[in-house]
């Protein structure tokens, strides 16, 4: 039987009467429980607020000031549900409550709505938690999905219990839907990508493979997307995920590839991309893949499938030449060594001595010269180079040396000599 809204609020005050006697948290019908912290162990959250979220473009769809009404006959404000309704009815659903829609809490959804319900996530769909799925408690979650950046990430936007936020979801964690409801998805921009590659130079003459894009060098992608929707695409444009290390300040505020904001691309048309992009510093030299969304300008709206991951291999760049430290000196007790390391490429290169004494470090002798003390004498004396620069892999090398370091000579006093009177 389908609750009225007077049914389920009463039924709300009785289950808050009941749970403020027992000492607990209060549930709000339709509105989730605030998650435990696995709740969010496979997601990261963009945003929270309107006004933040706002700040980063990230949009409410006009909710902020139409929350106060019910639609569905879901409860008004910051509720899950609602925000779902809501976005059913303005993506173009009927505003009259579904027929097959029961249940006014989250976890009612996935099962009201079962002929609409997969596990395919799309864009415009409705993500469903059920019940204490994915950390939420009995009343489960719904969000709204704004982007599907793979079949194992999505970006969404929800209310409830926080408040409004923008999140991605990534499978593999507990966080992940229980499954997505298909009621009225966005089908009309989607594209397939036809290209995704990476080039050492501008005239894309030559692929990059995993042993030449260096550390700190310039690399050239080209990415070309066939519109295969509904929908003309005019003044797209291509972003990068937010967590990526190619989203610097420069690419936000505007040298991110843009398409000819005057021509439209109908169904069947590609377009194409060539941007730049300066290898970022991986220290562990592990392969860098970075995602690249098609997004429809105007709209600001992700393109379904619209998303193209690249990848490859950052290693350090490798000093050319490699002059050798020569050491000037006499191997004596108090004689001072100097040690010169030759002209590095680039001129950069911070160069760095450290003087041994059998092998082993001696402290505090880390300049290009050393005065040789009592300790030496008997020893072998060499001096370790070491050469650095960014994007560069670390050179050391070590002056070989046999002789070992000798006493100095003390000269005998002078002899008095008589002088005859």
């Amino acid at each position: 039987m389908l609750l009225t809204v007077p049914r389920e609020r009463t039924l709300r005050a009785l289950r808050a009467l009941a749970l403020t006697l027992a000492a607990a948290v209060v549930v709000i019908v339709g509105v989730a429980f605030t998650p435990a912290p696995s709740a969010d162990a496979a997601s990261y959250q963009y945003c929270k607020g309107y006004s933040n979220c706002a700040k980063q473009s990230k949009s409410n769809h006009s909710y902020s000031s139409k929350k106060h009404k019910s639609y569905w006959g879901m409860y008004a404000g910051h509720n899950c549900t609602n925000y779902a309704s809501y976005m059913m009815v303005k993506a173009g659903a009927s505003s009259k409550r579904p027929a097959a829609l029961t249940s006014g809490m989250g976890y009612g959804w996935g099962t009201s709505f079962k002929d609409k319900t997969d596990k395919s996530p799309a864009m415009g769909s409705i993500a469903w938690w059920g019940k204490n799925k994915g950390g939420y408690g009995s009343t489960g979650h719904v969000a709204y999905v704004e982007r599907v950046v793979s079949s194992s990430e999505i970006i969404v936007s929800e209310e409830g219990s926080r408040g409004f936020r923008w999140r991605k979801v990534t499978k593999g964690g507990v966080g992940w839907p229980t499954g997505f409801i298909h009621i009225k998805d966005v089908p009309e921009y989607k594209a397939k990508v036809v290209t995704h590659n990476v080039y050492t130079n501008k005239t894309l003459k030559t692929k990059a493979t995993s042993t030449n894009i260096k550390q700190g060098s310039t690399a050239w992608v080209k990415l070309t997307y066939k519109n295969v929707g509904a929908k003309n695409w005019k003044g797209a444009h291509v972003i990068t995920s937010d967590d990526s290390k190619l989203a610097t300040e420069s690419w936000v505020n505007g040298t991110h590839p843009v398409a000819d904001s005057a021509k439209t691309y109908k169904h069947g048309n590609s377009i194409s991309f060539v941007f730049p992009i300066t290898v970022p510093d991986v220290k562990d030299k592990t392969a860098i893949y970075e995602s690249f969304s098609l997004v429809q300008g105007g709209d600001d709206k992700a393109v379904s499938s619209g998303t193209a991951k690249v990848g490859f291999h950052a290693r350090d760049n490798v000093f050319s030449q490699k002059p050798v430290t020569v050491v000037s000196g006499d191997l004596v007790e108090d004689a001072t060594l100097t040690a010169t390391a030759g002209v590095w490429t680039p001129t950069t290169a911070l160069v760095e001595f450290q003087w041994l004494r059998n092998g082993v470090a001696i402290e505090g002798a880390t300049s290009d010269s050393y005065i040789l003390t009592k300790d030496d004498v008997g020893a072998i004396v060499t001096v370790r180079t070491t050469v650095s620069a960014p994007f560069y892999t670390t050179y050391s090398s070590t002056t070989v040396n046999t002789t070992k370091v000798a006493q100095a000579v003390i000269p005998d006093p002078p002899v008095d000599e008589e002088v005859d009177g």
